[in-house]
């Protein structure tokens, strides 16, 4: 129940998968996969939405379904150095008809440590039942999302540690993004931008030191919305993030840090949201397979900071619990 209205959403998904699998010889044979998978989704929203959340002056009620048919296949083709994969995917979408999606990648491998990759693939992506209807934020005009995207890396990994560089370049019609609106009682309502790009580096390494793992990584990103040169809101043009995990016997402890330059709080980038550090700590032990007790401190800090403009998030806070897993 939503204040002013009322939301559900079902889906269920109806899903069949078979596989073909070919090995010729070990070094230097040749290996193909070849799995197909078709899938029914089905989805209903129902929503009764009061002035205050759909923005109209009368209440509006929603009943709406839809249904997703898709069929997918790939073919991997191992030989040698080489390693290329193929994938080809169709669905059939109630009000958007057949969308033909698909992808190609290529491998090599210098040695068994070093590798080159290069990726090519389109996408495509129907809003959602909540981008369209959710109450005091959805927009029933919205149009589908298209893509396409290329990724070139360079990735060296042995058992101790990896080193990763990828580029990207993806280029999205109809992009949808959260905006800032006075229809909505949420403030903000999903906007699609005609044409965008979104290109950049990103820089990874982790490695394991006796019982230490270190993980860090760092992103040059630039999003454009091609419309008009400014940058696409809340995207950072520099992001880093470091991790360190310790783990001994039944006891795990780490932390996490995220530094961030400036973003755009809105579409006219003129609305800034400044840069932030960010820094959390968590510890676990474990009594057993099944039973253990943990602890998070997010935030240390107490930075002040927002990722969507003119929401604060949450101070300096702690969770404690207990866990139990089933085996």
């Amino acid at each position: 129940m939503m204040h002013g209205g009322y939301y559900d959403i079902l889906t269920w998904l109806l899903k069949w998968q078979a596989g073909y699998l070919r090995q010729v010889g070990w070094r230097g044979g040749t290996v193909r996969v070849t799995p197909a998978q078709a899938e029914r989704r089905n989805q209903y929203v129902s929503a009764t939405l009061s002035p205050a959340n759909s923005g109209l002056p009368t209440s509006v009620t929603v009943d709406q379904s839809r249904t997703f048919d898709s069929v997918a296949a790939t073919y991997q083709l191992k030989r040698g150095a080489n390693l290329a994969t193929a994938a080809l995917r169709n669905d059939n979408i109630s009000g958007y008809g057949s969308q033909t999606t698909g992808s190609l990648a290529y491998g090599y491998f210098f040695t068994e440590e070093f590798r080159f990759n290069v990726n090519y693939g389109t996408g495509f992506r129907a809003p959602s039942f909540n981008d369209l209807y959710y109450p005091g934020y959805g927009n029933v005009n919205l149009q589908p999302e298209t893509n396409r995207n290329m990724e070139v890396g360079l990735h060296y990994e042995t058992r101790n540690y990896g080193i990763h560089l990828v580029g990207y370049d993806n280029k999205i019609d109809n992009l949808i993004v959260p905006l800032m609106c006075s229809n909505q009682s949420s403030g903000y309502c999903p906007t699609n931008y005609a044409k965008t790009e979104i290109s950049g580096i990103s820089l990874g390494m982790n490695t394991i030191i006796d019982k230490v793992t270190l993980q860090g990584s760092y992103d040059l990103m630039n999003a454009v919305d091609l419309e008009t040169g400014n940058q696409l809101p809340g995207r950072a043009k520099n992001v880093f993030n470091f991790g360190a995990d310790y783990k001994t016997g039944p006891v795990n402890v780490g932390t996490n840090v995220t530094l961030t330059s400036t973003r755009w709080g809105n579409a006219a980038n003129t609305q800034e949201m400044s840069g932030f550090a960010l820094m959390n700590l968590y510890a676990s032990y474990a009594f057993n397979n099944n039973w253990s007790v943990f602890a998070r401190w997010n935030n240390i800090f107490n930075s002040s900071y927002q990722l969507a403009y003119g929401y604060n998030t949450p101070g300096s806070n702690v969770f404690a619990g207990v866990r139990y897993a089933l085996q």
